[in-house]
């Protein structure tokens, strides 16, 4: 009798559950497991296995990695040990070495351990058996290199009483490759190109790019996936993705070094995400801006690993990604990887690729300019703006000088220089009839009228900017033109419009994962939430802001963050703590470079609050100085409405009359009511304190009428002296002429009653 049958029968009445391990090893046994459970119906079979078997009765049970604590958001201590992996290590680590200490310092250091090896078991073991010599910092150094690699080198060492395929990871894999027919071993290593995984689609197109097999892709895709030397993912816009765990790639990658294919596969790869980044550019300007963006995003890895392989191999490969996929990497916040690449490639020679260098050279800029460095940002533009005009570039040349235009106005205080520029743009973009590039040139023409307090401009010019966008369903123009929009809203009180359209743009901005636009409408929320008195919600969005702002690493945004939560402290009456957040802002503005007379500003204000009035008269005579010699009217408005309320304090009303007389005038220039609201609520204290009761009055009856027009209460910090001048007036003038003054106030326009 056959040995099969024998089994069969002997097993025919057992109920017994078979347990197989590696059964890869005889996948050609499958038939005779077959046979087995078909003659013995009470016996199971519970196997292990690198592939399936591909049995009718077969249920498979994937065994996935252990999981890993997620770094993007800086996890906490109870993450990181809630995570299995990390529990692993820990465990192993003290194991190998009795002394071994997990603290604050190393924890970290660990999981992104862990992260980096996928979770892989066996990986984390071999890793956690080096804490005999290193320190998790040092393991971490030395296992992932400053291209993304990983060491398989170091994961090896395994106890010697395993069979040697778990003795080192780089054996392990092989286990599993070297049962691969040799089409499916070459369809690999091509595969191993691919960073972060990419769909079925594009692996086709890039491997029979150059690939000589006679085995169809997809066909070995499907068999790499039953090998699980492939990872299907979540299926991105309906197309399936795939992967490779990043020990995997790695030994992918080694086969495929040493293959004539290695050139060819890159190459391949390369030509495809020029091809891609060139596609997403194309479609940016349009409704399917957020589809692109998110395809961009997903394929990151992708473009890094081309650009690292064409900077050396193919520079015409790189300049083409670059260009293409600058705006947005920008727009997502790359801006450290972004700004190497275009530097390389500004200085790069290029005759015939002039305007992409030039292109290029802006996106530098921009990255320069966001993360602090105005300095070299204008170097950048100056040169984007050479090569653009040796070169006969109109598109870069009209969008270096809006860029240019941008440092002259808000790096340089150049205003009238800043106009020339953007004019100069706006005109050539009517000549070329580039309605793009004219809806950029009316937005930065609106950009100058919001720093110049013409507010009505201001929102003329982001309307019609975002008009030239809509009509052309160009979804990141809008949204920026949309809060833009909200900034003016904000400035002239009208809080609950701002709030509609912060709340319009950061969809879109989120939607396409603009991290930087999408943090300053959470900062604008904050300042709306701030207006309404709703500090608990103001404070939230500015943390939230500074949060990500210091991810970003742009230092601007953590400043005015923390200008914000200082005058929210400043507003309930928490003076030390508004001390400690301006001194911070101010000490990020100084090492930019900048002298910050709104933070000056408000120390001055914390300075009468705490009554050191001599302290405050320096830095608000600071702060106007710097203002006046800027034509900032609100600044100029704001410090001397302050200066006025120092002056009262000190008895120097005249003093204080002037002030609030030229506050005043530039508050009925701007027409705003946030601003009127600061000058009225002065004008108002002043006029009691001089026993002006009917003025005081009617200045109180406009002030409580925009107060509740744009829904802004006292704040905490005003509201005894505030109610005692209320007493005050009522007391001396008698109830019914107090209300008669206060309605007549109400009604009389803000020019004529302060006059």
């Amino acid at each position: 009798m056959a040995p099969t049958s024998s089994l069969t029968q002997h097993l025919r009445e057992k109920r017994l559950l078979l347990l197989l391990d590696n059964i890869e090893q005889v996948a050609k046994a499958a038939k005779t497991f077959s046979a087995i459970l078909a003659a013995a119906p009470l016996v199971k079979i519970l196997a292990t296995s690198r592939s399936p078997l591909y049995l009718r009765s077969e249920r498979i049970y994937p065994v996935p990695p252990l999981d890993v604590p997620c770094l993007d958001t800086g996890p906490s201590t109870g993450k990181l040990l809630g995570s299995s992996a990390v529990r692993l290590f820990i465990e192993r680590a003290e194991a190998i070495r009795g002394d071994f200490v997990i603290n604050d310092q190393n924890l970290t250091a660990v999981g992104q351990i862990c992260s980096l090896l996928d979770g892989l078991p066996l990986a984390i073991e071999l890793a956690a058996a080096r804490m005999k010599l290193l320190s998790p910092e040092a393991l971490l150094k030395r296992l992932a290199s400053t291209d993304g690699h990983v060491s398989l080198h170091l994961l090896s060492g395994g106890a010697h009483d395993l069979p040697t395929r778990q003795q080192t990871v780089r054996d392990a894999i092989s286990w599993s490759y070297n049962l691969l027919d040799d089409d499916c071993k070459k369809i690999f290593c091509w595969l191993a190109v691919f960073a972060g995984g990419c769909t079925i689609s594009t692996a086709e197109e890039v491997c029979s790019e150059e690939g000589d097999f006679e085995t169809e892709v997809v066909d070995a895709i499907g068999a790499l996936i039953d090998n699980n030397l492939l990872r299907h993912g979540v299926p991105a816009e309906g197309e399936p993705r795939i992967s490779m765990l990043q020990t995997i790639r790695e030994f992918g990658l080694e086969h495929l070094q040493k293959s004539p294919a290695d050139a060819k596969a890159r190459r391949a790869h390369a030509k495809y995400f020029a091809s891609f980044a060139e596609d997403a550019e194309a479609n940016r300007r349009g409704p399917e801006y957020a589809i692109w963006a998110k395809r961009v995003a997903t394929e990151h890895d992708n473009f890094r690993t081309a650009l690292n392989w064409s900077f050396e191999n193919a520079p015409d490969l790189a300049i083409r990604i670059t260009a293409a996929v600058g705006e947005f990497w920008f727009r997502q916040g790359h801006w450290a990887e972004l700004r190497t690449a275009c530097e390389k490639v500004a200085t790069a020679k290029w005759i015939d690729l002039l305007p992409l260098q030039a292109r290029c050279a802006r996106f530098a800029g921009q990255c320069a300019r966001v993360t602090g460095d105005p300095e070299r940002a204008k170097e950048m533009f100056e040169k984007s703006l050479a090569m653009s005009e040796q070169c006969e570039a109109s598109v870069q040349l009209v969008e270096a000088l809006n860029e240019l235009g941008g440092i002259r106005l808000n790096n340089e205080g150049r205003n009238p220089d800043a106009q020339a520029l953007f004019e100069r743009a706006y005109d050539l973009s009517l000549k070329l009839n580039d309605q793009d590039r004219l809806a950029e040139a009316l937005f930065q023409l609106g950009d100058l009228a919001l720093a110049e307090c013409d507010f009505d401009r201001a929102a003329e010019k982001f309307g019609e900017a975002a008009a030239i966008c809509r009509k052309r369903d160009y979804q990141a123009g809008i949204a920026q033109c949309t809060s833009y929009l909200a900034a003016v809203a904000i400035s002239t009180g009208e809080y609950d419009r701002a709030s509609s359209l912060l709340q319009r743009a950061l969809e879109i901005h989120d939607k396409a994962g603009e991290k930087h636009n999408a943090a300053w409408d959470r900062f604008k929320l904050g300042q709306v939430a701030e207006g309404h008195g709703q500090y608990t919600q103001a404070r939230i969005e500015f943390e939230e802001s500074q949060k990500a702002f210091q991810q970003m690493n742009t230092a601007v945004g953590e400043a005015w963050c923390l200008y914000e939560l200082g005058k929210i402290a400043l507003d309930t009456e928490e003076f030390a703590e508004a001390s400690g957040f301006f001194e911070k802002s101010l000490l990020i503005f100084r090492t930019l470079g900048k002298a910050n007379a709104w933070v000056t500003l408000q120390l001055g204000s914390t300075a009468i609050c705490e009554g050191r009035l001599r302290s405050a008269k320096k830095l608000l005579q600071k702060s106007l100085d710097i203002f006046r010699q800027s034509g900032s009217k609100d600044g100029i408005a704001l410090t001397l409405c302050e200066i006025a309320h120092l002056d009262r304090l000190q008895g120097e009303y005249e003093t204080a009359e002037s002030a609030l007389t030229e506050t005043m005038d530039l508050v009925v220039q701007m027409e705003s009511k946030r601003y009127a609201i600061a000058g009225l609520q002065e004008a108002f204290q002043l006029a009691s304190a001089r026993a002006r009761h009917e003025c005081a009055a009617r200045l109180l009856g406009k002030l409580e009428t925009f107060r509740q027009e744009i829904g802004a209460p006292v704040p905490p910090r005003c509201r005894t002296e505030f109610d005692r001048a209320i007493a005050s007036c009522r007391e001396a003038l008698g109830e019914d002429a107090f209300a008669t003054l206060r309605e007549e106030g109400r009604l009389a326009s803000l020019d004529r009653l302060y006059s």
